[in-house]
């Protein structure tokens, strides 16, 4: 039985995260080689590729104290290694190897690890857990402490899925982690390859994903990142992420808020949610992603549309109500109107960078709030009218207020035109986020019993 190398290799630091994934997979009988080749474009003459012996760790690697190319990492992923073969009854095995390096105690997490998988009718079984946690003894010498299989524990997530977690043994700053294990797949699960992500929120040297594929089977692919594809007789198919908010509301006099929204996630957005909603019911969804920040928020109901139709967007509706929405003082009501999402902190805090920023893909967010207002109460002041570019407008940022009598509609929307920045053009991308953040805190201020005034833009 033929088959054929996929490669995916990656060198670079911390940035955001790269996923290779595959979507729905076709037969055709057919005998000619299918190659597909990813690399990034990147420093690559930074890192070498690591020989990797399982069950040993290089004395250096335990000596590292920080990452000096990122000083606030807590954990740097030293490899990741993935591979995927076929028997000859179609039977897919995946393999993972990863070992990662525990800076700080808040990079503990990464000692903790979860693998879910289709458990229906026994689909897919974890098996071959395996792992060591490494550290400097007080003479030098390097510990070695074994995972022990009482640690292991298999969890139901939602009755179709199942999930196989384990902690590491010994964690301290400093350690050196290792785990693998395998994922055995009944014959005919090979319509999907396992996603693959080549980079994590952590630092990442070397990530690696390699699959023997047989020829009779043809992937359609879809990619994220900076990609350079050498293909023959195959077909890479570019999707375009969108994600768009909509919410229609009622305020309160006290304060409360009620109403519904609803979210449509295109592309890769759309992706991500799915991939969420493997490990989630549709409730902790809703509340995770959109209502978590709003505060005393409490979800009525909540319905998830196309959830298994990967070519349309996936759709989220929810009605919801929070009574602590928006501060009461005196004759004026304060409130934000993003609801949801909110950048509140700067993601690029230093400030200087030296390799590019990765955004992975282009993409464009966009939210809307369509409020009433309460019974008696006129806008006092509103967020203006704002556009924000980056230069050659990679980047843009753009708020919209609108004032109809009782009426209030604020929209945001940020579109992320080139997904690539040199550390040159980092600077401007900082300063941009800083006024997003700026902008997004930014209040409405209702008072009672008063004639609308003109908003900070000069609208009515």
């Amino acid at each position: 039985m033929p088959k054929n190398d996929l490669v995916g290799t990656f060198h670079q630091f911390a940035g955001s995260p790269r996923t290779f994934r595959s979507t729905q997979l076709s037969i055709f009988q057919m005998m000619r080689r299918i190659v597909l080749l990813i690399g990034l474009v990147l420093p690559s003459f930074l890192f070498s590729q690591p020989k990797i012996k399982w069950g040993e760790v290089a004395k250096a690697d335990l000596e590292m104290k920080t990452f000096p190319q990122d000083t606030n990492a807590t954990a740097v992923i030293l490899n990741d290694i993935g591979e995927v073969a076929f028997d000859n009854r179609f039977e897919m095995v995946f393999k993972r190897h990863r070992r990662v390096k525990i800076l700080t105690k808040a990079g503990f997490d990464w000692g903790t690890v979860g693998v879910t998988y289709y458990a229906k009718e026994q689909f897919q079984r974890v098996a071959d857990v395996e792992g060591h946690t490494f550290n400097l003894a007080a003479n030098g010498a390097i510990r070695k402490d074994k995972l022990d299989k009482k640690s292991l524990f298999d969890e139901n997530v939602d009755g179709t899925s199942r999930r196989a977690r384990f902690t590491l043994p010994a964690l301290e700053p400093g350690s050196v982690i290792e785990y693998r294990y395998t994922i055995n797949s009944k014959p005919g699960a090979f319509r999907f390859l396992r996603d693959w992500t080549f980079q994590n929120a952590e630092p990442t040297l070397w990530s690696e994903f390699r699959a023997d594929i047989p020829d009779v089977l043809n992937y359609v692919r879809v990619q994220q990142g900076l990609v350079v594809l050498d293909v023959n007789e195959t077909e890479a198919t570019p999707w375009p992420p969108t994600s768009q908010t909509t919410v229609f509301a009622k305020l309160t006099a006290d304060g409360a808020i009620a109403g519904r929204f609803m979210s449509s996630d295109a592309g890769y957005s759309g992706l991500s949610g799915r991939r969420t909603l493997r490990d989630k019911k549709a409730e902790d969804y809703v509340r995770d992603g959109w209502l978590k920040d709003l505060a005393g928020a409490k979800l009525d109901s909540c319905k998830i549309g196309n959830q298994d139709s990967t070519h349309q967007a996936l759709t989220t509706e929810a009605h919801f109500s929070a009574a602590d929405y928006a501060p009461v003082a005196g004759d004026n009501i304060y409130f934000n109107p993003l609801l949801f999402g909110r950048q509140k902190e700067n993601p690029f805090k230093r400030p200087a960078r030296t390799f590019p920023v990765d955004y992975a893909y282009a993409f464009k967010q966009a939210y809307t709030l369509n409020l009433t207002l309460p019974e008696g109460y006129t806008v006092q002041e509103t967020p203006k009218n704002l556009t924000l570019v980056t230069p050659k407008e990679g980047i843009k940022f753009r708020r919209v207020t609108l004032v109809d009598g009782n009426n209030v509609q604020v929209m945001y929307q940020l579109t992320i035109r080139k997904p690539h920045f040199e550390p040159i053009e980092y600077p401007a991308l900082r300063e941009l986020y800083d006024q997003v953040v700026a902008a997004q805190a930014e209040q409405i201020v209702l008072k009672r019993g008063t004639a609308a005034t003109a908003g900070k833009d000069g609208a009515k």
